[in-house]
Order: structure tokens, then C-alpha cells, then sequence
């Protein structure tokens, strides 16, 4: 489904005085190299002290009338990049921070490195559920005109569709979750043990090494 007449029915630039609760509207700009018209809002959910930074892009010609959610990578949430694939193919698109900035676990942490389970737990999925996880305004906004309302992403982003099944499963009408990373523990775990086995190693021939040393030494 491909609508190539349609044309928006208002500017991008307009859609900075939307108004929906718990929400501020950064900017909409004008991508002209993606076709696309950038939203970026900040979400928050009270009282949870959270700040969720949601990216949407809506094309400018061609839409195919469905919406595509997308997901991060690693400790990422998401990406305003993430965008550009789906609008090329005539969707609109959203992605969000999921309530930190960059790719570090640091927002798992508190000052001392701790882990930080009331931080940690605000980190968010869904900027388009209420506090009662239930759709809000924000996805009603989104929903209306689209035929569907899909999620595809993989690794993190495969995980982040999962949990969106399971705790928000009234957000997408389907969800694509490719090699979702759901087995973390063993997954950091690996690269540490073979880090520690290539450790052991080094120190292994480094004893040779000066066992052989002394041994011409007494020769001598």
C-alpha cells in the first residue's frame, strides 16, 4: 500500500505545537537527504524522574501507510539513524533512547559502580504507553492513518521486541525480533573467559620463557 499523491496535511515545522501530556517537542526539521520529516520529543513518565528522547520520521512522499518501531544495539537503546532504512521503504519510523544517552552501561550504575535497580528500572521501551501500560495519546497520534503498526530490529533491538510482546503487547500489531540478545549474562560472560584463557596463556609462556632462561644460566 502506497499512497504517491498524498502530501502532508500540515508543514513539519508545525508539528512543534503539538501538544501531548508529559511531552516536549524539540524540534521537526526537514530531512531532505531521507525524504523525511525529523520529530524529536522528550518523553517523561511521572513520577519516575525519567527523560526519554523519541525520534520520528515521517516520509514526505510515498508513504506505504504503516508505521515501523526500531531498536538499539548493545547497552544503545536506540537511534535516530535507525530511521532512514524504514522511511526509505515508505514507512514512518520511531525509535527512542529508551531514558539514556550513548552506548555505555554507566546508567546501570550509581556513583560508587553499583548497580542501580531503581535507575536501571526506568529505562524504558515504550514511549507510547501511560503510566498504566495501556496506549496513550503519543501512539494515538501515531495510529492514526496507518494500517499497521509493526516493530523490527534485531540483536538489542530483538530483545527490546520481546519485551514489548510481553509488557506492552497492545503497542504493534506484529513484531519482527531478529537474534534478539536475551541470553546477556552468558553473553558478556564469553569474551571475559576467553579474555582470562588468552591471559592464562601469556603468563604460561612467559614462565617457560624464563624457566628455559635459568637453565642456560646454570649451564654456563
Amino acid at each position: 500500500m502506497i499512497y504517491p499523491g498524498l502530501a502532508p496535511a500540515c508543514s513539519c515545522q508545525s508539528l512543534t505545537n503539538l501538544s501531548l501530556p508529559n511531552t516536549t517537542i524539540e524540534s521537526a526539521v526537514v530531512d531532505v537527504s531521507n525524504r523525511m520529516c525529523r520529530v524529536t520529543a522528550i518523553v517523561t513518565h511521572p513520577p519516575a524522574g525519567d527523560r526519554v528522547k523519541v525520534w520520528i520520521g515521517l516520509p514526505l512522499t510515498n508513504w506505504n501507510g504503516r508505521f515501523q518501531g526500531t531498536g538499539g544495539g548493545g547497552f544503545l537503546g536506540g537511534h535516530p539513524n535507525s530511521l532512514r532504512g524504514p522511511v526509505r521503504q515508505g514507512f514512518s519510523a520511531g525509535a527512542t533512547d529508551t531514558g539514556h544517552e550513548g552506548g555505555s552501561g554507566k546508567f546501570a550504575l550509581d556513583a560508587n559502580g553499583r548497580p542501580d535497580w531503581p535507575a536501571s528500572s526506568t529505562t524504558r521501551i515504550s514511549a507510547f504507553t501511560d503510566d498504566r501500560g495501556g496506549q496513550g495519546d503519543h501512539e494515538s497520534v501515531l495510529r492514526q492513518g496507518a494500517a499497521l503498526f509493526l516493530f523490527r530490529r534485531r540483536s538489542t533491538g530483538g530483545r527490546q521486541g520481546l519485551m514489548e510482546a510481553q509488557r506492552f503487547p497492545d503497542d504493534y500489531d506484529g513484531i519482527v525480533s531478529a537474534c534478539p540478545a536475551i541470553t546477556g549474562t552468558a553473553s558478556f560472560r564469553q569474551p571475559l573467559a576467553a579474555s582470562r584463557h588468552a591471559r592464562d596463556e601469556e603468563l604460561r609462556l612467559e614462565s617457560q620463557a624464563r624457566r628455559r632462561h635459568r637453565r642456560r644460566d646454570c649451564r654456563l
